[in-house]
């Protein structure tokens, strides 16, 4: 089995409903944030089939920048599904939270800017965002 990435669950119905890809594995049902409705729409427009079930753990990260303590960050970014997730734990903490396109993608931005390779304008220093361990190496 050799892996794809696909940048959107839309490219992922298509590469299996023109013969890209032979499976697909995306997200239906979420513990926390119920279900991925638009997912469900996407298999009824493919007309492709759910043929097996993934139970997956999602371990988020709460990453910042260089030098930024926990008690300096105002804002958090990330995937709103991710946000969701966390929800439980910012709200105690009362930071503001900014929907994002994906997980990978702010952390991307905030290495990004912690490199000085570019600068974004939604990355000030007291933001930090929500992606996978993976994400911010």
């Amino acid at each position: 089995v050799t892996a794809v990435g696909c940048p959107s669950f839309d490219k992922v119905f298509e590469a299996v409903s023109n013969g890209e890809c032979d499976y697909g594995l995306v997200p239906i049902e979420n513990t926390l944030g119920g279900s991925i409705h638009r997912n469900y729409d996407l298999l009824l427009k493919h007309s492709l089939h759910i043929i097996g079930e993934l139970h997956y753990r999602v371990e988020h990260c709460l990453l910042a920048l260089p030098g930024i303590s926990k008690g300096q960050i105002q804002r958090v970014i990330s995937h709103p599904q991710a946000l969701a997730q966390c929800q439980d734990y910012l709200s105690q903490w009362g930071v503001q939270t900014e929907n994002a396109y994906d997980t990978a993608g702010s952390a991307k931005q905030m290495r990004e800017c912690a490199d000085g390779h570019a600068s974004h304008p939604s990355i000030t220093p007291n933001t930090a965002c929500i992606a996978s361990a993976k994400a911010a190496q």
